[in-house]
């Protein structure tokens, strides 16, 4: 079942029914959802989330969940609550870093359900880790991971508005000594491939999901900004106030160079440097044709590994895909620089 009838909802469900599944698409209920389920040829079922019963009743008979509706710090929870209730597999495409506490405080109790749960099964975090395992390939005795995210030029779904307005409303945050904490709001620059770039700090699922794949203890998350770093640093607070306070979202709609967190139509870049704590450096760098194409094949890979043997619990869509998996994907290139 992929939940959410959006952009990335339908290229996903198109991909999961070509793929050879038996695929439902379910939503809040809404004349939207059933336009696009008969465009796609697909039954569908509706159910709002605020309603235990009626989860349960889209759940039946189902072993797989994508839940593709965002921002997911509103839509992941109940959903997994109802996997769990109902012994079906969980995936979402968030990068959202509650998304992913919230589903590791769960990890036992998906392991007596018997399930698996995959927050960021999309490219965010899965290319992500990918890279950084590469990257640390290169270097003895790391404790330091910078991750630079920048989205380039595109349009982006509501979904993907929506799930970067939450994320640049938060204060920067990160894994200091093996723990996700608030980190400082001070801008940095960066020498990219495309040129020097303003980082700014963000809390992204980034951080969470390489920290407990690689055991990393330090590791920070930036998204890139055309502002220079004076005008950045005088344009954040008032920005996160803004978002805070309701701004409309078309007032402060995601530009070139900004970051989504939701995987959307657009090329993303990811920059990586690992450091040790002699102050050896190796660095990497991947460039994605297309976030949105890419995350929906992710999204199908970890789905199929679902169709086999799984150990259950909670799992980093990377982990349970492989890392040579994700970067051999059409559209990606990797630099080790």
């Amino acid at each position: 079942m992929v939940y959410g009838c959006g952009s990335m909802g339908t290229r996903i469900a198109s991909l999961a029914s070509e793929s050879g599944f038996e695929t439902i698409l379910a939503g809040r209920p809404s004349p939207k959802l059933a336009t696009a389920a008969k465009r796609l040829h697909l039954n569908w079922r509706a159910s709002s989330l605020e309603s235990p019963d009626g989860l349960d009743s889209l759940l039946e008979g189902v072993q797989i969940v994508i839940n593709t509706a965002g921002p997911f710090v509103r839509t992941a929870a109940e959903l997994i609550r109802a996997c769990l209730r109902n012994g079906c597999h969980y995936l979402d495409l968030s990068n959202e870093p509650g998304t992913f506490l919230g589903a590791w405080s769960l990890d036992a109790d998906a392991q007596h359900a018997g399930i698996v749960l995959v927050p960021g099964a999309g490219f965010g975090t899965a290319v992500t880790q990918a890279l950084a395992v590469r990257v640390l390939e290169g270097i003895h005795g790391p404790d330091t991971l910078t991750i630079v995210r920048t989205s380039a030029t595109g349009a982006k779904s509501l979904g993907t508005a929506m799930t970067t307005r939450e994320i640049l409303a938060q204060p920067g945050a990160g894994i200091t000594d093996g723990q996700w904490r608030l980190q400082s709001n001070k801008i940095v620059s960066f020498d990219l491939p495309a040129g020097r770039r303003t980082g700014v700090p963000v809390g992204l699922g980034d951080a969470f999901a390489t920290a407990r794949a690689t055991g990393i203890p330090h590791v920070r998350t930036y998204a890139t900004t055309t502002m220079n770093p004076m005008l950045a640093r005088l344009a954040l607070p008032i920005v996160r106030q803004i978002i805070r306070t309701g701004m409309p979202g078309r007032l402060l709609a995601p530009r070139a160079g900004s970051y989504a967190g939701q995987s959307g139509p657009d090329d993303i870049q990811v920059w990586i440097q690992a450091a040790n704590p002699q102050g050896d450096t190796a660095t990497g760098y991947i460039h994605g044709d297309s976030g949105g194409e890419l995350a929906t094949r992710i999204a199908m890979l970890a789905a199929l590994q679902l169709r086999g043997p799984t150990t259950p619990g909670v799992i980093t869509a990377g982990e349970l895909v492989g890392s040579e998996a994700v970067l051999d994907l059409p559209g990606l290139r990797v630099t080790n620089l």
